[in-house]
C-alpha cells in the first residue's frame, strides 16, 4: 500500500471548537465518542400518551444556548434580545474557531472566509410577540431570526472579508459549507476558512411524535447499520472547523490537526423514487470522485463515518453504494460508523460533527466505537465484507501520514457530500 503524501493541494486543519448535547467542547465529544456513551437525554421514564399520540421522551439539545456575552461582541442588550440563539452560537464558536487558530481578527489572517450550514430560526416563534414600535425594531427582529444573518454576521463582528455564504441545504449543509470554503482557499478567495453549521432547535428538552411510515425512532435511539433500526431523532449542534491551505499553515508553523485531501458533491437528479429519496448510484459517485480528487483508493481507508441515520431504507441505500465502491478490499479493514448514533441527527450541523470525529480519529489514531450496533445487518455479518462496526475502541495501527478517513452527509432532496481527511506528520499532538 502507497502512503500517502502532503499534497499542495491539501487544506490543513488548524482549530475546531464546537458545542453538543452533554459535551461542552470537541475534545468533551471525542471522549464520549471512544467510551461509546450516548449523549441523548431520557426526559421521563418511560414513554408516554398525549392526546391518543405516543411521545418518546428522548431528546439531544444544548444547555441554556440563549446565554451570550453581548458586551463582549458589542451588542446592545436591546439588539442582543432580537438575536436568535443560532446566530449567537455561530458568533461564538466562529471567534473560538479564529483564536484557536492564532488570529484576533480575520484580517489579521488576510482575507478569512465564513461559510455556515444554516437552518429556520425556531427560537422567536417560543417568544412573546415583539412590539417592533419603529423601523428599528422592526430590522433588528429581521436579522436576528433570519439565517441569511449568519455568516454576513460573524464577517461583521470578527472583521473576515474573504467570501461569507449561508449554505441552507438540509443535512448536508455543514458538509457542504466546508466543500465550499476548501474550493474558496484553493482558488485564493480567502486564507483562512471558518467552516460549519448550527442547529439549535425548540422547543427544547421535550420529546416528539413518531408516524407510521416516518423517520423519527420509536424505540428513542438511532441504531445505525444494526437489524433493529427503527429511525433517527434529531439533535441540537454547533461547531466551526479553522481551515488554511497546507502549505501556508506549514509555513507560519499552525497547529495542523488533520489535513482535507479531497471533497466532492453531486445531487440525485431525477432518478430516484421521490424527493425525499436517496440514491445509490449518485452516493457511490460522489464518494468516488472525493476519493479520485483526494488520490486514494478505498483499500487506503481505515475509517468511514457515514451518513447512518438508522432509518432501514437510507442505511441500506448507503451500505449497498459503499459495497460498490469497496468490492474486493480486505475483509475488516475498514471501520464503519456513524456518529448520529452518540448524538442524534444534527440536520444542517451533523456533517460538521462527523467531520470532527474523524478529524479525531486520524489525529489520535483511534477507531471509535459504533453505539446501539449490537446486532450488524446481514450485509456486515458477511466474512467477506470490507466493513468493521467496532464494538468498542481500538488502536488505528497506521502510521499518521497513512490514516485516511471518509465522510459523507446526504441531504434530503439529493445533494450528497463526501469528504477525505488524513493524518498530518504535524498534527500539533
Amino acid at each position: 500500500m502507497n502512503t500517502p503524501i502532503n499534497s499542495t493541494d491539501d487544506i490543513a486543519v488548524v482549530s475546531m471548537a464546537g458545542r453538543f448535547p452533554g459535551a461542552q467542547d470537541c475534545e468533551a465529544l471525542w471522549q464520549a465518542i471512544k467510551e461509546g456513551r450516548e449523549l441523548i437525554a431520557t426526559y421521563h421514564p418511560m414513554q408516554v400518551e398525549d392526546g391518543g399520540e405516543l411521545v418518546v421522551p428522548r431528546g439531544a439539545f444544548l444547555e441554556a444556548p440563549e446565554q451570550f456575552d453581548h458586551a463582549f461582541f458589542r451588542y446592545t442588550p436591546r439588539e442582543a434580545s432580537r438575536m436568535d440563539p443560532q446566530q449567537r452560537q455561530c458568533l461564538m464558536l466562529c471567534h473560538a474557531a479564529l483564536q484557536g487558530a492564532g488570529y484576533r481578527s480575520g484580517r489579521e489572517a488576510g482575507h478569512c472566509g465564513v461559510f455556515v450550514g444554516t437552518r429556520a430560526d425556531t427560537w422567536h416563534d417560543e417568544q412573546a410577540s415583539y412590539q417592533d414600535r419603529t423601523a428599528s425594531d422592526a430590522m433588528l427582529t429581521l436579522g436576528g431570526r433570519s439565517s441569511d444573518a449568519m455568516a454576513t454576521r460573524v464577517a461583521y463582528k470578527l472583521d473576515c472579508t474573504g467570501p461569507a455564504i449561508n449554505v441552507a441545504n438540509f443535512c448536508s449543509g455543514s458538509l457542504l459549507a466546508v466543500h465550499l470554503a476548501c474550493a474558496s482557499l484553493r482558488s485564493g478567495e480567502c486564507d483562512l476558512a471558518l467552516a460549519g453549521g448550527v442547529c439549535v432547535r425548540y422547543p427544547a428538552h421535550v420529546g416528539y411524535v413518531p408516524h407510521d411510515g416516518g423517520i423519527l425512532s420509536r424505540s428513542g435511539r438511532v441504531r445505525a447499520f444494526d437489524v433493529r433500526a427503527d429511525g433517527t431523532l434529531f439533535a441540537d449542534a454547533a461547531a466551526f472547523v479553522g481551515l488554511r491551505r497546507w502549505q501556508d499553515a506549514v509555513r507560519d508553523g499552525s497547529p495542523v490537526l488533520a489535513l482535507i485531501k479531497g471533497s466532492a458533491v453531486n445531487n440525485d437528479g431525477v432518478e430516484k423514487a421521490g424527493y425525499t429519496a436517496p440514491n445509490v448510484k449518485a452516493q457511490e459517485q460522489v464518494i468516488r470522485e472525493a476519493m479520485r480528487r483526494a488520490d486514494v483508493r478505498p483499500e487506503q481507508l481505515g475509517l468511514i463515518e457515514a451518513h447512518g441515520t438508522g432509518t432501514p431504507v437510507g442505511d441500506a441505500v448507503e451500505l449497498r453504494a459503499l459495497s460498490r465502491i469497496f468490492e474486493g478490499v480486505a475483509p475488516g479493514s475498514c471501520a464503519l460508523g456513524s456518529v448520529k448514533a452518540t448524538l442524534g441527527h444534527a440536520d444542517c450541523a451533523s456533517g460538521i460533527v462527523g467531520l470532527i470525529k474523524a478529524i479525531q480519529a486520524v489525529r489520535w489514531g483511534v477507531l471509535p466505537p459504533t453505539v446501539n450496533c449490537e446486532h450488524p445487518c446481514a450485509e456486515l455479518l458477511d466474512p467477506l465484507s470490507p466493513f468493521d462496526v467496532n464494538g468498542r475502541s481500538r488502536v488505528w495501527s497506521r502510521a499518521v501520514q497513512a490514516r485516511l478517513a471518509g465522510v459523507s452527509s446526504f441531504g434530503i432532496g439529493g445533494t450528497n457530500v463526501h469528504v477525505v481527511v488524513g493524518g498530518a506528520s504535524a498534527s500539533g499532538q
